[in-house]
């Protein structure tokens, strides 16, 4: 990525931010995942907006995956929070499957979430 090369790491992570308002999904991906690799300390920052960006092309269980890489990472919790769910629950609307509740139990067992994905079960 030739913006990271040439600017500072914070215009490379806002340029790859633009992609994902834009809608330009699978370009973001690219870009947070060249920044990860240059940039190690903004993986959670990284696999957060990956997560984002496969959320809104509908692949929950690829953006659930980011989004708990981005945990590991130690990005935002109650953010994570809210994007784990987010997930879980369009997956499930969208296919029945309420595995991912689990998922976000494990993960949140005290979650702002846990009542709703309680009754998913």
């Amino acid at each position: 990525m030739d913006l990271l090369s040439t600017k500072d790491k914070n215009s490379a992570i806002n340029y790859a931010c633009k992609l994902l308002a834009k809608g330009h999904y699978e370009a973001c991906i690219t870009a947070f995942e060249n920044i990860m690799t240059k940039e190690p300390e903004e993986k959670g920052t990284c696999e957060n907006q990956i997560g984002a960006a496969y959320f809104f092309l509908g692949k929950y269980p690829e953006a659930i995956k980011h989004y708990l890489l981005s945990l590991e990472h130690g990005f935002d919790l109650e953010m994570l929070d809210y994007n784990v769910w987010e997930a879980a629950e369009e997956h499930h609307k969208a296919t029945g499957d309420n595995s991912y509740a689990k998922t976000y139990l494990e993960h949140f067992p005290n979650g702002e979430y846990r009542d709703a994905a309680m009754k998913l079960l």
